[in-house]
């Protein structure tokens, strides 16, 4: 029997990394059946936006509006959660300005938020309502569950890599770890050997 798909909520700190954010779009693309599907709120959006922008001051409005199609091509548009009140859920204690992503994740029902803030969400705030996931906890629940999905992302990335002139085995695991996801980048070499060899 098919596993219905995770409803998996994605905070700011998870898009604004390049790495992180190809990984989550394209385990999702090129799923044939759903494994999960993002959920997002416009205030994260927003928040994806200014830290883009604060990173790349001279780069144009056209190459954000391509990371923002590359997104929502991945994902659809069905996935933004609106009319969310922060003030109906516990305020988050270590940082009240990450109220608004859990009351948004707490109003769509999701099963994870996905954040690598993961110490703002205790459990006195989270209060059972959904998981609170690592990127690098995240990975590795999708390595578990689908691991040809990694495997395909994975050839992919080192496709991708190899072609601008890096070596791509480093350039792959070497951004997952900067990335902060160092036991699924360790498991990637474990797991999935064939792909790094050579």
């Amino acid at each position: 029997m098919t596993e219905a798909p995770l409803s998996v909520f994605a905070d700011a700190n998870i898009l604004v990394s390049r790495c992180l954010r190809d990984w989550f779009n394209l385990c999702a693309s090129l799923c044939d059946e759903p494994l999960y599907v993002a959920r997002w709120s416009d205030d994260v959006i927003t928040e994806w936006k200014r830290a883009w922008r604060k990173r790349n001051p001279g780069v144009t409005d056209a190459a954000l509006r391509h990371l923002l199609k590359l997104f929502f091509d991945s994902h659809g548009l069905d996935g933004e959660v609106i009319g969310f009140n922060p003030q109906d859920y516990p305020q988050p204690s270590k940082d009240i300005h990450d109220w608004h992503v859990l009351a948004a994740a707490a109003h769509a029902n999701v099963n994870i938020l996905l954040t690598d803030n993961k110490n703002t969400f205790t459990p006195d705030c989270v209060q059972g309502r959904f998981d609170v996931l690592t990127s690098d906890d995240f990975f590795q629940l999708v390595l578990d569950r689908r691991p040809d999905i990694v495997a395909s992302v994975t050839e992919l990335q080192l496709a991708y890599w190899g072609g601008r002139g890096e070596q791509p085995a480093e350039a792959v695991i070497g951004r997952l770890v900067r990335a902060q996801a160092t036991v699924f980048a360790s498991r990637l070499q474990k797991e999935l050997p064939q792909l790094f060899e050579g």
